[in-house]
Parts: structure tokens; sequence; C-alpha cells
């Protein structure tokens, strides 16, 4: 009896170069290619960018004047002389002030936009604490904590409209910025 030999199936050969062969999507390879890619990004969202940026500025303005406004009711509330309420804004405004000047190296060490967002959510996170405190010393910690955050929220936006935007437009995207400014105490 002979031994008949089943072939092996094997496996297709491959299609010929180009032959309905897809090709993954061009990532960019080279650190030009993801700088083009990023500044194309930017400047098509530019103008959100800048909303996203009088927010933010909106807030720390807002938050420095309007806690004027409540100091009597809150000190009421937690039982503190006048004296002790003040620290309050000025524990806010210390902070601000010390940490305002260091927003240049923070910036340069972590990146604009990282150190941006970083001061955005240290700013809403240390907001909700402070609503939600007890005391007058846990206020305080979270007053200056959050004025550490909003220290970021002016000079860096303004670094960001100034490099994101041509010299062309310049002066009117700081008008319109300023704009969100000077409107942010009056309807606090």
């Amino acid at each position: 009896m002979a031994s008949t030999a089943v072939p092996r199936p094997t496996a297709p050969p491959p299609p010929p170069h180009g032959g309905g062969r897809q090709t993954p999507p061009t990532t960019p390879t080279t650190r030009e290619e993801r700088a083009a890619e990023a500044a194309a990004f930017v400047r098509r969202y530019r103008w959100l960018i800048l909303a996203g940026l009088i927010t933010a500025a909106v807030m720390e303005v807002l938050d420095t004047t309007i806690i004027n406004v409540a100091l009597p009711q809150m000190a009421g509330n937690l039982g503190a002389t006048q004296e002790e309420i003040g620290w309050v804004a000025t524990g806010y405004i210390l902070s601000n002030v010390v940490f305002l000047p260091m927003t240049a190296f923070f910036a340069r060490r972590f990146g604009r936009q990282r150190y941006l967002t970083a001061s955005i959510a240290i700013f809403i996170i240390s907001s909700f604490f402070c609503g939600t405190s007890g005391s007058l010393a846990e206020l305080v910690f979270w007053r200056i904590l959050q004025g550490a955050g909003g220290a970021a929220l002016l000079s860096t936006a303004q670094a960001t409209l100034r490099q994101i935007f041509p010299a062309e437009e310049q002066g009117m995207v700081q008008a319109v910025f300023m704009l969100g400014i000077i409107v942010a105490p009056t309807v606090g």
C-alpha cells in the first residue's frame, strides 16, 4: 500500500508592494514635524484658548476682590474678630505676591502649559475647600494655597497670549483680555 502525502496548507503569498495593503497614518517623527503640527493646532484654536485664559484670569481677579464683601459675615459665622478674619484676605494676597516672581521659573521648569494647568487645578480645588472650611485656620490655609495657585493665572496667561497670537493681533487680543479683567470685579 502506497502512502499518499497530503499537502500541508501554506500561507498565501504577501501582496505585491502597495497592492491592497493599508499603510498606517503617518505620525510626525522629527521634532520639527511635531512642532509644526503643534503650532498648527494652536493657530486653529487660539481664540478658544483666549477665552479659557480670560476665564482663568477673571477667577483670580474676582477672588482677590470678592472676599472683601463677605468678611463681616464670615467673621460672625466663624466667631472671629475683625483682625483675625482679615487674614483671609491678607493670606491670599501675601501668597500671591510671594509666588508671582517665581512663575517664570516654574513655567520654564515644567512648561508653561503644565504650570498653568496645575495652577488652575490648585486654584479650583482650594476654592472648593475654602467653601467647605469649618474654622478660621482652615479657611486661611486654603486661601494661602489658593493665592499660590492664582499667582500664575495673570502673568502666565499674558505670556501665553504673546506667544500664540501674531504681532499684528496683539493690540486687539490684549484689549479683549484686559476687558475681561476690568469687568470681573464689577460683576463680582
